[in-house]
């Protein structure tokens, strides 16, 4: 099929693309075959019947799901009049997983000009030969296979279902397609595959046409030539192969390499006779329409020069119609008329040039549609000429001397026209009376899409203390135009939360210092991405225990020196080109720092890669850069290049190293905060008065009923639990939070010219710290008491808690109000744990027989408790 290309979806388009195709949802569920979906007759007189193949015992490595296959034979009667696709498969079941494909036979078509018809399907088990065709089920699906990229095209598949087959059964059927598309007109191509990704013991492929003067058959990748005789009227080019083995391609392997050994044929004489079958099927005559008249004029009327009209176009029919195609029949390469398209305000690749082109014509803007092949590219050229070879189709327009190839299925793009990213695909087939072959799409030497990062790591308070570091990026061109498309799609926090992933593979302790920032030129197409984070524990006490290390990554630049998948190998390997990565890395320092600058560079055939290392004062410029050479190794020259590239990714990256017991490029290990040191000392000196004020308090008794339970058990027992692990908290939580209490912290966030600088940061940071203190002494004064039973644990130990919930709270809130902070759920979790805890046990105690029996102590001694009367009930607390 013919003239899509899938393309990024925004949530909405989906939506609507559901809304639009939920009127065909029923049809992708099975139903009982009808008459109409398929027949059952004998196998046509016109084929030559071939036995099966034995496998070969030496291929017993290469069998995949569980399958020998022991015969694929394709058959093809293409006459002037109609055309006939015969197919036979045999299978043997070599385990349980060959008998579930065996049994499962899918059979693919086009109801709207194919015809399916069932010749046979035979078991054969321990030599004997039984018919399952008559009792199979037959049911035909539509299960539109293309509804992801958008695009329904009617397709059906026969689902045969067998009974009782079993591992060592060989299944043997046979079906035929009639029919052929009628947008070709009559004319005819296709391909036969003389090997496959599995080994097949017999392959045979056979071509019947009454018209052999003007079919063109030519073979590829292999030497095999064909038997060709005469069949009467007809003549036949026949191929047999015998045990052939498995074709195994490498997956980082060039989309135009195919190794693969094929038939093709054609009865296009050449690349014109393509172009020329084509040209009315794009004909914009004849296209008048009211709403299209409208647009074509909105348009004139605010553009007056050629550049204007024709990014104006572009960008209407990028913006305003949605990628969805109706590929049915003829569909599947003709394109709806421009008028309809823009009534349903959706279209394919087809559909969106045939408008842009109908616009660009009525304004003057000379534009041909153009046939490209989105994977195949360069290998057009070992090609026969056949429209089967394009995937997609865009528009060429040419202004003056300059050529601009513009994919009107790409998203809304808004840069100029000199600016903007055009479409390569390498080769394009213009389609006009006079195109004569392939032509280049970009000029050769093209220069590569801008792609600068400069990384900044701040060490200045050292690196044992958090170190900021942020990352500017500007892309230009199609890289640029890529980000907007992924913004509009996924939004910006999603793109965040990618970019905070990918670099905390490198830094475990990396958090988010400030949000995303965008800037967009649009004239100038270029985006510049500002990423600001913090990285904890950035550097590591070595193995021998004596040094400190930190190390400098170079994330944005390891993706282009990452090893191949494999090296060994028979595919050549692709890589991305042209790129030209520039990445400058700066580590700001509290002190000079000595460093070699000699240059590393590292020169191979299909890169380079260069390093150069500028000590200044008080810090570190390293400069990397990467260009590419080429976008395809061969095999033999795999070797070499993933070798060059581990002595690139060696010179990559920075250490720095200095003794355990020194601080690095900052002073000593530990500097003191001296200002929250003295509010601290303050705050414990002011909790110790008030907890001795409240060791004092002395209130009476509380009655309790009679019989009612005393000691620390019930529920006491969790509270006393909660009491001997409180002052072990606060001590963790200050432990694990040191780095927030260090002078280098202290010193961003209460320096108004940092990055880190809040007016709220300082004090949010001492009221932490007052109340961790209060924490700690007040759960000891709880503990004294609450272990002598003193009465006023009643309401001491209530008011503790519904403390440390507004502390919380506090906290909370004041966090919540410093820019860059995110609250995260669990620390709303935290609070209404705490709000729940306090109401809780602050019931509990003021209501509790139990409290009440127990904490009976006073430090003035207690009047004698009344002994009750005999016969009362207890209570139980």
């Amino acid at each position: 099929m013919f003239g899509f290309k899938r393309i990024a979806a925004s949530a909405s388009a989906w939506k609507e693309l559901v809304a639009v195709l939920g009127a065909i949802a029923c049809a992708a569920m099975a139903t009982d075959a009808r008459s109409a979906d398929y027949a059952t007759r004998p196998t046509p007189a016109w084929v030559v019947g071939i036995e099966r193949g034995v496998a070969d015992p030496a291929a017993a490595g290469q069998v995949r799901d569980g399958l020998d296959y022991l015969l694929v034979d394709t058959q093809v009667r293409a006459i002037r009049s109609s055309r006939t696709l015969y197919r036979r498969m045999a299978l043997r079941a070599v385990d349980i997983s060959g008998v579930e494909g065996a049994a499962n036979i899918e059979i693919g078509f086009d109801p709207s000009w194919q015809t399916l018809e069932l010749h046979a399907i035979d078991l054969i088990r321990d030599g004997r030969v039984i018919d399952k065709l008559a009792g199979a089920t037959v049911r035909v699906l539509q299960r539109e296979a293309e509804l992801e990229r958008r695009i329904y095209d009617g397709r059906k598949t026969a689902s045969v279902f067998l009974e009782d087959v079993r591992v060592g059964d060989t299944i043997d059927y046979a079906y035929s397609l009639s029919g052929r598309n009628p947008v070709f007109g009559g004319r005819d191509s296709g391909t036969f595959d003389l090997d496959h990704r599995v080994p097949v013991a017999r392959i045979h492929a056979r071509l019947l046409s009454d018209d052999a003067a003007a079919i063109r058959v030519a073979t590829r990748n292999t030497a095999l030539e064909p038997e060709i005789t005469r069949d009467g009227a007809l003549q036949s080019w026949r191929w047999r192969a015998d045990r052939v083995a498995a074709v195994v391609v490498d997956d980082d392997a060039p989309s135009w390499h195919d190794p693969s050994a094929f038939v093709q044929w054609s009865t296009y004489a050449d690349w014109n006779a393509v172009a020329r079958w084509a040209v009315p099927l794009y004909a914009v005559t004849g296209q008048d329409d009211a709403e299209l008249e409208r647009e074509i004029a909105r348009i004139a009327a605010s553009e007056s020069t050629a550049d204007g009209r024709l990014l104006a176009t572009l960008r209407f029919v990028q913006g305003e119609i949605r990628y969805l195609g109706i590929a049915i029949g003829t569909g599947s390469h003709a394109p709806n008329p421009p008028a309809l398209v823009l009534e349903r305000r959706f279209g394919d690749c087809k559909d969106k040039t045939l408008l842009m082109l109908a616009m660009l014509d009525r304004l003057g803007v000379d534009a041909q549609p153009a046939f490209v092949a989105t994977e195949l590219r360069r290998g057009l050229r070992d090609q026969l000429p056949s429209p089967g070879r394009f995937d997609h189709v865009l528009v060429r327009a040419r202004i003056g001397d300059r050529t601009y190839w513009l994919d009107p299925t790409n998203p809304r793009q808004d840069a100029a026209l000199d600016t903007l990213a055009q479409a390569d695909f390498e080769f394009a087939l213009v389609v006009a009376d006079d195109s004569r072959g392939l032509v280049p799409m970009a000029p050769a030497g093209r220069a590569p899409a801008l792609r600068e990062i400069h990384a900044t790591y701040d060490a200045r308070a050292g690196f044992e203390q958090t170190v900021g570091y942020v990352v500017v990026t500007k892309l230009g061109a199609e890289r640029a135009e890529g980000l907007r498309a992924t913004v509009a799609a996924d939004g910006v926090d999603a793109l965040q939360k990618s970019y905070l992933n990918f670099y905390a593979r490198y830094f475990p302790g990396i958090i988010l210092a400030s949000p995303l920032a965008i800037e967009d030129d649009l004239a100038a197409n270029r985006v510049t991405v500002t990423e600001r984070y913090s990285i904890t524990d950035f550097s590591s006490l070595n193995e021998d225990g004596m040094t400190r290390s930190a190390v400098v990554e170079t994330p944005d630049l390891d993706g282009w020196l990452s090893a191949p998948g494999s090296t060994v190998r028979t595919a050549p390997l692709w890589r991305a080109h042209p790129v030209d990565v520039g990445l400058t890395t700066e580590v700001l320092l509290g002190e000079d720092w000595p460093s070699e600058s000699e240059p590393s560079t590292i020169d191979d055939p299909a890169f380079s890669y260069e390093r150069t290392i500028k000590p200044r004062r008080g810090r570190l410029v390293i400069v990397d850069r990467y260009r590419s050479r080429t976008d395809e190794i061969p095999a033999a020259d795999v070797p070499r290049y993933s070798a060059n590239l581990a002595r690139a990714r060696e010179a990559s990256g920075y250490v720095f190293s200095w003794p355990a017991q020194g601080g690095s490029t900052g002073g000593s290990d530990w500097q003191p905060n001296w200002m929250l040191a003295i509010v601290v000392g303050m705050a414990f000196a002011l909790w110790l008065l008030a907890a001795a004020r409240l060791h004092r308090i002395d209130p009476p008794a509380r009655s309790a009923a009679v019989g009612a339970p005393s000691g620390l058990g019930g529920w006491l027992v969790l509270a006393t639990l909660g009491l001997l692990v409180t002052p072990l908290v606060s001590i963790f939580v200050v432990w694990q939070t040191r780095d927030s209490w260090s002078l280098a912290t202290w010193t961003a966030v209460s320096t108004p010219t940092s990055d880190s600088y809040s007016a709220l940061a300082a004090p949010t940071l001492m009221i932490s710290a007052i109340g961790l203190v209060g924490m700690f002494v007040m759960s000891i004064l709880l503990l004294v008491i609450y272990f002598r039973r003193r009465t006023s644990v009643r309401w001491l130990y209530p008011a503790f808690l519904i403390g440390l919930f507004v502390w919380q709270l506090a906290n909370l809130g004041l966090i919540g109000l410093l820019p860059n902070v995110k609250v995260d759920a669990s620390d709303v979790a935290d609070v209404v744990r705490g709000a729940f805890a306090a109401l809780l046990w602050t019931l509990y105690f003021l209501r509790s027989q139990r409290v009440a029996a127990t904490f009976t102590r006073r430090l003035a001694p207690s009047p004698p408790v009344p002994v009750p009367p005999s016969g009362s009930v207890p209570i139980l607390g």
